[in-house]
């Protein structure tokens, strides 16, 4: 802000975005894939965003009921999931998000039992106890699991959980499956979106767009080690299948 630059492009959701928009109301802010905008009071409403603030969103529900829709369905309906998040996510530290869960679960026919670890040496209990279950996992999107994506892997595989997260990066690590964003569309979008406000665009009438574009990838020698076989649905359906 001190430097007087003609936009702010800011990555890392809420926690991120209401520092940029505290510092300044001038200057125009592209924000990348912010879970709930309006809820988290960045915009008013996604058509028309006002303020100096626009960018992309994801509705973070629709996405995690389809990881778990994919989970339920490859793993042969269990009644039962294991949920790992963080101390410090919003499924621990909100009421709400956590009731959101439970609701998205019920709809697909099971429950979610949540496990939250607050470091990576964590992991290391945490995953063998999920494991002595017999659920099938869900990673929760987090910084520490997605820096530690070969750890949390490696844990997986070697306690046998059928596990899918959000990104390509999980599947090759050992996930069975990972269903998330399009991000090189998402950054593309946000691109284009700082293109229009230095052509004189106001971020205040750039409407905030939602993520369209996601990406599965399904782990082929996962699903062997498990016994798994992949609904042909999925086959085609795969951004990619690694062997």
């Amino acid at each position: 802000v001190s430097q007087n630059v003609d936009a702010i492009y800011v990555s890392g959701g809420t926690a991120v975005v209401k520092p940029a928009m505290q510092a300044t109301s001038t200057i125009p802010i592209v924000m990348f894939t912010a879970a709930d905008p309006v809820r988290d009071g960045l915009v008013a409403s996604l058509h028309r965003p006002g303020g100096n603030v626009t960018g992309n969103a994801v509705l973070a529900p629709e996405l995690l009921a389809k990881r778990l829709q994919i989970l339920v369905e490859i793993t042969r309906r269990p009644r039962r999931v294991a949920f790992l998040t963080t101390a410090s996510s919003p499924i621990a530290t909100r009421p709400e998000a956590r009731a959101a869960l439970d609701k998205t679960s019920r709809s697909i026919g099971t429950s979610a039992q949540v496990f939250q670890v607050a470091s990576i040496e964590e992991l290391d209990s945490t995953i063998p106890e999920i494991g002595r279950t017999g659920l099938p996992l869900i990673a929760d999107v987090a910084a520490l699991f997605y820096i530690n994506v070969k750890r949390l892997g490696a844990l997986v595989a070697q306690n046998r959980i059928p596990a899918i997260g959000d990104g390509r990066r999980y599947a090759e690590a050992g996930f069975l499956a990972s269903y998330g964003l399009d991000y090189h569309d998402l950054v593309r979008r946000c691109a284009r979106l700082i293109a229009k406000i230095f052509r004189g665009a106001d971020p205040g009438k750039l409407p905030v767009e939602l993520a369209s574009r996601f990406d599965l990838f399904l782990n082929l020698q996962s699903a062997a080690d498990l016994g798994i076989t992949f609904p042909r649905t999925y086959i085609s359906a795969a951004t990619a299948i690694l062997r």
